[in-house]
Order: structure tokens, then sequence, then C-alpha cells
């Protein structure tokens, strides 16, 4: 949970942080935005990568890789003297955080009893519902007492006490040594197609959509790819994605509420909000991630009980409350501030939708992942 924690808060935190890094890394604000874009393109291929690896190596050694890659390319971007080293440092750091995410959650479920594995999704969800919660706060905190480099130096001395304690204490759940069969083929088609369509989505608006020649390529590159990879699989005997995954209805069905909450909707509130409180209330970095605290705090307490129900009641139960409380506050409670909502109250307003949020990520994992057995790997590489 920690590893996954520290991974998570160094992507919102860094966010935070990118206006000061301009003048250091000689660029401008379009050149610094490759800081953010790099990271999220490389996370996501790794991420394309997880499931061969863990069961080659096994998934102890895959987290402890992730860990070690993640904290040796931390050293390296507080280092970084130029755009071009801190891109390459970035990309680093991003597949080690794939290599964390994957198989951390992985390993949770599987030490745990099937009569509590909501609570292991419930302590998992604590680090990576938390960690973007407190970013600002954390990286409102080190733009005005420290440098830059400090949000990549933290990771160092975590990273390295993770390691120490992963590698003595940690289980290997699966031993991996498996025969390593990976359709080259198919992953250089998915992540051309994924590569192509972050950059397109990430410099779109900057770069003009279709009145750019390079977005108009990019996006047709992309759709290209995409073919490309569905007739390499539907005409290999290795596939790269097993979609028989998605015969489980409990797992389809958990990634339609997993992709309407944590993919559309959570990661536009932790961006607007920031934007709300620095420049419609004029609040600093850090008494904007203050205010953000009270939202942050339930979401780190309620997630491991959010795990208890779902082991008590059942998963399904718990998703329902959860997303029918999140819907009823991002559609009546979030539009209602504006400039004259006064900030304390504004805090307020947000405390449900931390309520929300710290109690869906548990059960919805129990649901999706519960069925799935040995494909359990599959499924959370999919679901990040």
């Amino acid at each position: 949970m920690t590893g996954a924690f520290m991974a998570i808060l160094d992507t919102t935190v860094v966010d935070v942080v990118i206006p000061k890094m301009m003048g250091p890394l000689s660029t401008d604000l379009y050149g610094v935005q490759w800081v953010i874009t790099s990271y999220m393109i490389a996370a996501a291929v790794g991420l394309l990568l997880t499931h061969n690896l863990g069961r080659l190596i096994g998934l102890k050694w895959l987290f402890l890789t992730g860990l070690l890659l993640f904290t040796i390319s931390s050293t390296l971007c507080a280092l970084a003297g130029s755009l071009a080293e801190m891109i390459t440092w970035r990309v680093t750091q991003g597949l080690g955080e794939a290599f964390i995410m994957a198989s951390a959650q992985t390993i949770l479920f599987a030490i745990y009893p099937k009569e509590k594995q909501g609570l292991a999704m419930g302590i998992f969800a604590m680090g990576v519902s938390f960690a973007p919660s407190i970013g600002p706060t954390v990286g409102g905190w080190i733009t005005e007492h420290l440098s830059w480099r400090w949000i990549f130096y933290i990771n160092v001395p975590v990273g390295v006490l993770n390691f120490v304690a992963g590698t003595l204490y940690l289980p290997q759940v699966s031993k991996g040594g498996g025969r390593f069969r990976f359709n080259f083929v198919s992953y250089l088609f998915l992540g051309t197609f994924t590569v192509l369509t972050l950059v397109v989505l990430s410099k779109g608006q900057q770069w003009g959509w279709t009145q750019s020649t390079e977005i108009v390529v990019m996006g047709g590159v992309a759709l290209m790819a995409l073919l490309l990879y569905l007739i390499s699989e539907l005409n290999s005997k290795v596939p790269l994605i097993d979609f028989s995954i998605f015969k489980v209805k409990e797992y389809t069905l958990s990634m339609g509420f997993y992709f309407l909450i944590m993919g559309l909707s959570i990661y536009q509130v932790f961006y607007l909000l920031p934007l709300y409180y620095e420049n419609l209330k004029g609040l600093t970095t850090f008494d904007t991630g203050l205010h953000m605290l009270s939202f942050a705090i339930f979401i780190a307490i309620l997630s491991p009980g959010a795990g208890i129900l779902s082991d008590r009641f059942g998963p399904p139960k718990v998703v329902v409350a959860s997303t029918t409380l999140y819907l009823f506050t991002t559609f009546f409670l979030i539009p209602s501030l504006n400039y004259y909502t006064p900030s304390v109250r504004a805090a307020l307003i947000t405390i449900p939708l931390g309520i929300a949020l710290g109690s869906f990520f548990a059960p919805v994992s129990a649901m999706a992942l519960g069925p799935l057995g040995p494909k359990t790997d599959l499924g959370v590489s999919l679901m990040h």
C-alpha cells in the first residue's frame, strides 16, 4: 500500500510544482508539460507488460523491480539539469509506477482470505485514493518552503525502506519462472495506439485539434495501429490480452462502474477543485491543500471501513450506495460552489465527496477481482 501511495502521491505533487520547473530546465509551459505526458505514456505502456512479467519473475520481484526503478529515477529526476534529462527519467519512473500498481494490488488480494478481500482492497484504496487528495497540500508546502526538486527527493527514503521491507517480508504469492509467451506484434500495435492517443488527448487543444497536421496524422496512425492490433489478436494463439475475462459479468459490470467514477470523474474533481480554490478564491497552493484536507481525511478513514462492509454485506450494495452519493454530490453539491461561497463552507461541501470516494474503490475492486481466480493479475492490469 505504501508503495502505491508513494507512486500516486508523486503524480499529483508534480502537477502542483510544474511552473517552478520551467526556469531551471530552460523550457516554457508547453515544453514542461511533457514532464507529465511522458510519465503517463510510460505508465500506460508499462501496464501492458505487467501481466506477462509477473508470471515470468513473480509478483514479488515485479513489485520490487518497480520500487527500484521508481526510487532510482526519482533521484535522477531531482538532479536533472535539462528538460531532456527530466523526460528520460520520468519515463523510467512511469514504468516503475506501472509495475508497482499492478503487482501491489494483486499481492494484497492474494494474501488475504476470500472473506477479507474487501478489507484488503480497502487498505489498498486508503493509499491510492488518499494520495491524490493530499497532493496539493504536500506540493504547496514544498513549493513555499523548499526547492521543487524535493518532490523527487522525498521518494528516495520511502522507496528504500519499502524495498528493504518488501525483500525481507513480502511473500512470493506467485513463483514466476513460467514460460514467457508474449505477443510482441500485438504489444507494438497496442503500445503505438496508446502512446499516440495520449499525445493527441494531451496536446490536441494546444496544437489545434483538426487544424493541426500533426494531430490529424497521429490520430490516423493511432486508429490504424488499433485496427492492426485487433487483427493480430484475432489471428494469434498467444493473445496479448485474454478478452474472455470480460465474460465474467461481475468483472465487466465493475469495470463499468470503475470507468464511470474513477476514469471519467474522480480525476476531473482532483483537477478542478484546486483550480477553484487557487484561481477563483485566490488561495495559495498550500492553503488549497488545507481546504482539501477534510475531503482527503474522509477518504483515508472510510476506505478500510468500506472494505469491511463489503465483506459483510457484499460488494454490490456498497458500490451502489457509494456511487449514488457520489453522483448526488457531483451533480447537486459541487456545482453550487462559486466565488461567493465561503472557503470553509466549500471545504465542508466536499466532505460527502470524500465519503463517497472512500467507500467506492474497495468494494468495486473486490467485486471485480473476486471471481477471476488465476486471471486476477490480468484483471488488475486492465483496471489501471
